[in-house]
């Protein structure tokens, strides 16, 4: 593993500790009891140690054994997560009150009762909400997304998938899932990246090969490389064995390169910016007649500015999950608005349209609150009488 990715753990684990440090510090503020004190402290301290090993089999790709210890610490970390939220609220509550009454809170007599309920409520609310996340996962939306394009279009159906991230979705789930998209009776499917967060070799032991073999598009499967990938060596895997399983599966693999479909839809699938190696749009794009509508498979959605200098009609991504689970959604479209970057949802620049899917699958737990799984139909319509 690199070290861009070591470090990027290791700023995650501090930001958690930290997170968990100062709800612990509140929490132990409105208990009184000593017993209680000490099972909360017992209770967070056993879970951010728990949190360090998991981050530490994460470094080493210790393979799919601990991938149900990963969704039990990653639920931890949504639940301290809110925990946080919330308290963080109420702090910003108290502060608020201390400005319109110039007292100190401590003088305020209902003050520390109604601390000690608003946590203990807390406390109750959030497994509730993420039961709700659980179930909300389990139950992705079919979003239509029309795109106007000035050259003759396809009488197509296009199915876009992102971020199924299996390995954190089970089996049955992701077979129900491929009943959802084999209902829409595609004619293509293009697979935006983040596919697996397992090895390639995992995939028939974890019963997702199965459920994959029964994916069907008339014109064929179109998919690209995310980071994750990257992490299990899926990108420019030349093993015979690895190569047979996608032929079988009947997946193409778009790793910097293009494919004309009936000479009716270009579509360029762009390696990931994982990749020290990823090739610029312009030279892909060299040599593509223009009169045919053109689609850019491009995982990470910084690369904007590349697909509309080069004119392409429509760039899809994914990886960003919008957030995952609701507030992270906001802070996420506001720091991608500063960078002039697409976050979510549908965006046009000059002649080049954008979607951003929030994905099918989830990262680390298998929980989305407040944001919806997505899978994306591409409507093609063409201006051109």
């Amino acid at each position: 593993m690199d070290a861009v990715k070591i470090l990027h753990i290791c700023l995650t684990t501090l930001e958690f500790l930290a997170g968990s440090a100062y709800v612990l510090y509140r929490l132990c503020q409105v208990t009184f009891k000593q017993w209680l004190r000490n099972l909360i402290c017992g209770i967070i301290g056993f879970m951010s140690a728990f949190f360090i090993f998991v981050m530490i089999l994460r470094t080493h790709n210790m393979g799919v054994w601990y991938l149900p210890l990963q969704a039990i610490e990653y639920t931890w970390v949504v639940y301290v997560f809110y925990l946080f939220v919330f308290v963080v609220a109420f702090d910003g509550f108290r502060l608020l009150l201390y400005f319109l009454t110039k007292k100190k809170l401590q003088t305020i007599e209902w003050m520390p009762k109604v601390r000690r309920t608003y946590y203990a409520l807390c406390l109750i609310f959030i497994p509730v909400l993420i039961a709700y996340g659980f179930v909300h996962f389990q139950h992705p939306v079919v979003n239509t997304v029309t795109f106007e394009v000035e050259k003759p279009v396809p009488d197509w159906k296009i199915v876009a998938v992102s971020d199924m991230h299996l390995g954190t979705m089970s089996a049955k789930t992701l077979q129900r899932d491929i009943e959802t998209i084999n209902k829409l009776n595609p004619d293509v499917i293009l697979m935006l990246g983040d596919q697996f967060v397992v090895d390639w070799r995992d995939l028939e032991r974890m019963g997702y090969l199965d459920a994959l073999k029964k994916l069907q598009a008339k014109k064929g499967i179109f998919l690209i490389n995310g980071n994750h990938e990257y992490f299990h060596g899926y990108p420019h895997n030349k093993n015979p064995e690895f190569r047979k399983l996608f032929q079988d599966l009947n997946f193409e693999i778009l790793e910097d390169s293009v494919v004309c479909i009936e000479n009716q839809l270009v579509i360029v699938g762009r390696d990931d910016t994982t990749s020290k190696k990823r090739a610029s749009l312009d030279k892909l794009m060299a040599g593509i007649p223009n009169d045919m509508p053109i689609i850019v498979m491009d995982h990470n959605p910084n690369g904007m500015s590349a697909a509309e200098r080069c004119g392409t009609d429509i760039q899809l991504s994914g990886h960003t999950h919008n957030g995952q689970v609701f507030p992270l959604n906001l802070w996420g479209h506001l720091t991608s608005s500063i960078k002039g970057v697409l976050y979510s949802g549908y965006a046009k620049r000059g002649r080049t349209q954008y979607y951003v899917t929030s994905g099918m699958g989830s990262s680390g737990a298998p929980i989305r609150i407040g944001i919806d799984a997505e899978i994306v139909v591409v409507e093609l319509k063409s201006t051109v009488r």
